[in-house]
């Protein structure tokens, strides 16, 4: 007996976690306005600013000191410390003041002060002539207070035009490699932060800083603590623990602000350390929204299912979502995605949340992947409303929405053109989620996927093991076109590198034995290394790897007793399909596997099962069965139920629909009597839908047929009446993803791949996604007649052909005025058409206008304009014929 896999045996499908392009908290480090606070630099030395000038408390004060006789270096240093307090300057009275001081005059000290001033006053021109004086000078002996201050001015300011100076004053502080003498913690994060924000993290400056930071760690206060991780985040990982070790010691005493922990989580999330700092007891949950969001996009980042995240999620809901911007609220979801966190609560709200808001692409896309992994049925209408705007989304944004369309069955037609369209802007990590993408939905015609699939294979050796894995697995259900060579080889050398998890082993384990391929070496390699990772393997990728070595029959020796070991306390976890494999791989009569007592406790796990599939559906068909009494009436009610089926099977033959839906709505009542379920109430679902469907009914035959095939996912009629529903409904989209479940059930079914091309016809003429929501807004019946009419007019305008479609926009704008005269929709569309003359409709102009004028008169805006576009026609008009009469 020869047992292989179906199609999906990895039930663990390999499913890259694109890294999230939605909100930008996946790229602080870039973004200027999402840095953390820094310490201000002291204020300049008492001796500087007299007596006099420091009892001045308004910068009005200062200008007239100034004006009065007074001297322009103290006067714009108190101005500068008055700015850092939150007082407003005019900027042409600093600009005054700064003229009168020569930076060539200033001692260096001076010139320091100065810079900070002018920093903090944001006066960009003239911190610009000051940092050129700064560049020419010779920094040999100056003070570290001094170099860190005119660094943070250097920063502060505009960091591209102030990044050679701080490269200037970065080598001024080292000597020998190492800060010089004097630097304190307040100047080391000073310093540091200031060369992160012109991205000079990997300076020899902030080599020095990390030595510092990591040796001298508790002398740092909780916003130097912050700072400095923040600015040596994924570049100088030693330095990152030895900062989230000493704020995890204090996060008790009360020291650290909302903003300090997110910094801190920010940067052990970009260095990828799961640190205690995430477990700590005391680490105290941000209050506002965009903390929160930021703290949640390190946890989702680090992937850590902690009870942290769930606490977060809920104060978010607490908070209200509403007060999340889409950017936070998307992130937000996309860590609870990442983590594999349940959040029911979170979900719900996120899922209503999402769908009222007018989401950017990037956020749009980033919900699409989210709602996606969450498997959450509010990612279906964000997926089509992202089909829509496919031209309008980023490189990453589209890959991520084919995935997330992919792993929920929606049509992938659409993002077609877009994605051929951009080839050459994806990245490695796109270009496999799409051929990953693309391979899963078994997309056609082939050309496009394996069009990906040959750009992938070129990049192989940019690949992450995860990214690896996923086309090997894709390599396994598409052409190969004699590429697995190729990829076995490739695999072969990144094996002692040890950069597979037990997970993305299995799944390539499994491809190259599915694709029967790979030589003796490779095989031996992988039975190396999954031998290490068996531990940490799920029940599926056990089940996979005895699967994978045994059909190449490499199941042996130590890795055949590891598997013995490790599989009975997963074995409750597996699925029937791995049960089976594992039961094939160890099979008895296999003489190197018979003695293994594994058998008996596989066995013994099979049988359980059976007595309690058994047993269950005993259970669902006859509940509360005591004695033969009992039994019988349950017996008796199955007869009725399969009398009412049979009734209505012959009246729906009769033709007398209205009387066969009575019937068969009876059998499903009796059915939810006695809990009775299966094929017989998905059949008794499916053959209502028909006759819903002959009595025009088909929003309710739909219905009918989603609730018949959640019983019975095997009835091929219930695809078939759906789809055909879903098309007169008009939701093609639905149509589509009905008909390629069937097709995945049931195989190769014409009919179903007839009704398929069908509705991606539809797909396109409509040019629009028509979602079904789960809750109807509701609204008007002039409203709703209105709004039909529109998109009838819409539907006119983009084929001129459909002249019934504007007879009826035009009888239903009608009917929307007789319903409510002051409809802003209907007096527009019917103007429209009369002022336009569209089709058959008599142009009149006049008519129009008294349409318009009536909007008008309710408050339309767009009617006003309306007017104002005739009226600039009519003018343009008039003013043709005259020029005409005049020639």
């Amino acid at each position: 007996m020869h047992l292989a896999p179906c199609a999906k045996c990895p039930a663990q499908t390999p499913s890259p976690a694109p890294a999230f392009a939605g909100a930008a908290l996946a790229s602080w480090s870039a973004r200027p306005g999402l840095q953390p606070a820094t310490r201000a630099p002291r204020a300049p030395r008492r001796a500087l600013i007299g007596p006099e000038l420091r009892r001045l408390r308004s910068a009005e004060e200062v200008l007239r000191h100034f004006r009065n006789g007074g001297e322009a270096l103290p006067c714009l240093l108190r101005l500068g410390a008055l700015a850092k307090g939150g007082a407003h300057v005019q900027a042409a009275s600093v600009a005054h003041v700064a003229a009168c001081l020569e930076p060539e005059a200033l001692a260096f000290k001076e010139l320091c002060a100065v810079l900070v001033a002018l920093a903090q006053l944001r006066q960009e021109a003239q911190l610009r002539r000051f940092l050129a004086q700064l560049q020419r000078r010779r920094l040999s002996g100056a003070q570290p207070r001094e170099l860190a201050n005119a660094a943070w001015a250097c920063a502060k300011g505009n960091p591209s035009s102030g990044a050679p100076c701080l490269q200037h004053i970065a080598s001024a502080s080292l000597q020998s490699g190492r800060l010089c003498t004097g630097f304190t913690a307040i100047d080391v994060a000073q310093l540091s932060w200031s060369l992160a924000t012109v991205q000079l993290r990997e300076a020899p400056a902030m080599a020095a800083c990390a030595a510092f930071a990591a040796a001298e760690s508790e002398s740092f206060g909780a916003q130097g603590l912050a700072n400095c991780a923040w600015a040596m985040a994924g570049s100088w990982p030693a330095a990152v623990a030895a900062l989230l070790d000493e704020a995890s010691a204090r996060l008790g005493g009360g020291q650290f602000t909302s903003q300090h922990v997110a910094n801190l989580a920010w940067a052990a999330a970009v260095t990828k350390l799961r640190h205690e700092f995430f477990a700590s007891p005391d680490l105290k949950l941000p209050g506002s929204p965009r903390h929160l969001a930021n703290l949640g996009w390190a946890l989702g980042t680090l992937q850590l299912r902690s009870p942290l995240l769930y606490q977060l999620s809920e104060q978010a809901v607490g908070m209200g979502l509403h007060s999340f911007r889409d950017e936070e609220l998307a992130g937000l979801l996309h860590a609870v995605a990442s983590s594999g966190l349940a959040a029911p609560r979170f979900l719900r709200s996120a899922e209503e949340a999402l769908l009222q808001r007018s989401l950017g692409c990037t956020e749009l896309a980033g919900a699409c992947w989210a709602l996606s992994v969450c498997s959450s049925r509010a990612a279906d209408p964000l997926l089509a409303l992202a089909a829509t705007r496919a031209k309008e989304l980023s490189p990453q944004g589209l890959a991520n929405v084919a995935w997330a369309a992919a792993l929920r069955e929606a049509p992938l037609w659409r993002l077609e053109d877009s994605v051929r369209d951009r080839l050459e802007e994806f990245s490695v990590q796109g270009l496999v989620n799409l051929t990953w993408a693309f391979t899963q939905a078994q997309h056609q015609p082939p050309g496009l996927r394996l069009q990906l699939m040959q750009m992938s294979l070129g990049r192989l050796s940019e690949m992450k093991a995860l990214e690896l894995s996923s086309l090997t697995w894709c390599l396994a259900f598409g052409d190969s076109n004699n590429a697995t060579e190729k990829v076995a080889a490739e695999v072969a050398s990144r094996l002692p590198q040890d950069v597979f998890d037990a997970r993305q082993l299995a799944n390539v384990a499994w491809a190259f034995a599915t694709l029967s391929t790979g030589g003796v070496g490779l095989f031996q390699q992988l039975a190396c290394a999954v031998l290490e990772r068996l531990p940490e393997s799920s029940a599926q990728g056990l089940s996979n790897i005895a699967w994978a070595f045994g059909s190449r029959s490499f199941l042996g020796g130590p890795l055949l007793f590891a598997l013995q070991a490790q599989a009975p306390e997963k074995l409750p976890l597996a699925t029937e399909q791995g049960l089976a494999l594992l039961a094939w791989a160890l099979a008895p009569e296999k003489p190197q596997v018979a003695p293994l007592r594994f058998l008996e406790a596989l066995q013994l796990e099979i049988q359980a099962r059976m007595r309690a599939s058994v047993e269950h559906a005993k259970t669902k068909r006859r509940p509360e069965i005591s004695g033969y009494a009992a039994a019988e009436e349950v017996e008796q009610s199955l007869e009725q139920v399969g009398h009412c089926r049979a009734e209505g099977n012959a009246q729906l033959g009769a033709g007398e629909a209205l009387a066969a839906l009575e019937s068969y709505s009876n059998g499903i009542e009796l059915c939810a009597k006695h809990s009775i379920t299966g094929k017989l109430l998905g059949q008794l679902y499916v053959n209502r839908a028909q006759a819903q469907a002959r009595l025009e009914r088909h929003d309710l035959a739909l219905q009918d047929c989603r609730a018949g095939l959640q019983e019975d996912p095997g009835n091929g009629r219930g695809y078939w009446r759906g789809a055909s529903s879903a098309l007169k409904l008009r939701q093609g989209d639905e149509a589509a993803r009905l008909c390629m479940r069937g097709i995945k059930v049931l195989g190769d079914s014409a009919s179903l791949e007839s009704l398929l091309e069908e509705a991606k016809a539809q797909i396109e003429k409509d040019k629009t996604a028509i979602v079904e929501e789960e809750e109807e807004t509701e609204v008007s019946v002039g409203q709703a007649l209105a709004d039909r009419a529109a998109s009838l007019l819409l539907a006119f305008r983009q084929d001129p052909s459909r002249a019934d479609d504007l007879r009826r926009a035009v009888k239903l704008f009608e009917a929307s005025l007789q319903e409510e005269p002051t409809n802003e929709s209907a007096l527009i569309g019917l103007g429209e058409i009369l002022d336009e003359g569209l089709g058959d409709v008599p142009q009149d102009q006049d008519a129009a206008k008294r349409l318009w004028l009536q909007a008008v008169t309710a408050g339309s805006q767009r009617a006003q304009m309306k007017l104002c576009l005739q009226g600039l026609q009519l003018f343009a008009v008039a003013a043709r014929k005259a020029a005409g009469t005049g020639g």
